[in-house]
């Protein structure tokens, strides 16, 4: 009986049952005075980790944050960097292709090698 209590706390533990149907299965597998007494006390445990959960995901966000925001920047920078490299290779935004006459020259380079192989 012990084993299967000690489960229902690790599945409580690890989020896969809430408290209340932690309550019902420690109830279920012994209705005596002393399951419900152990049974308020995993509520308890579970109401005293869910409010430290959320303290510490509350802590977490202005950094979170911070670091959303940096990543943001450097993604504009990057992609304006893009830009201006697109620019001055002569290379369209709009449809990224490459300048009519350079790609017509590669065309025949690379057919050249494949008849020679």
């Amino acid at each position: 009986m012990k084993e299967e209590r000690l489960l229902v706390l690790n599945m409580l533990n690890e989020g896969k049952i809430n408290t209340e149907e932690a309550c019902k299965l420690l109830e279920a597998l012994g209705s005596s005075a002393q399951s419900g007494e152990f049974g308020e006390k995993v509520s308890k445990y579970a109401d005293s980790f869910k409010k430290k959960a959320v303290k510490l995901a509350k802590n977490a966000e202005p950094t979170v944050k911070k670091y959303a925001e940096a990543v943001g920047e450097k993604f504009e920078d990057i992609k304006s960097g893009i830009k201006n490299k697109t620019k001055s290779d002569n290379i369209d935004e709009e449809n990224i292709v490459v300048d009519e006459t350079e790609t017509d020259g590669e065309a025949e380079d690379n057919s050249d090698d494949d008849s020679n192989a």
